[in-house]
């Protein structure tokens, strides 16, 4: 069986972060969206007013990432920055 990105994420205790075209497992299970919204947000592009959603759900600023989430941060279209 191979290993893809998601199952080593889940394997180390990480998540899968998104916003734009960054797209990486990064090691933030135990944090809230609003720590990795703040640590990750040069590296990433992540706007301080971005929503994160799980799936279809949005995603509270105290919302504790588990290892295996997928979170992406995303701006409504229209919204310049």
């Amino acid at each position: 069986m191979q290993n893809t990105q998601a199952q080593k994420a889940t394997a180390n205790n990480m998540a899968m972060i998104k916003s734009g075209v960054n797209n990486q497992a990064i090691p933030c299970a135990g944090k809230t969206v609003a720590q990795v919204r703040r640590e990750l947000g040069g590296a990433f592009g992540i706007d301080p007013e971005a929503k994160a959603y799980k799936g279809k759900a949005q995603l509270s600023d105290t919302y504790v990432i588990e290892s295996s989430d997928n979170i992406e941060f995303v701006r409504k279209l229209g919204e310049k920055g």
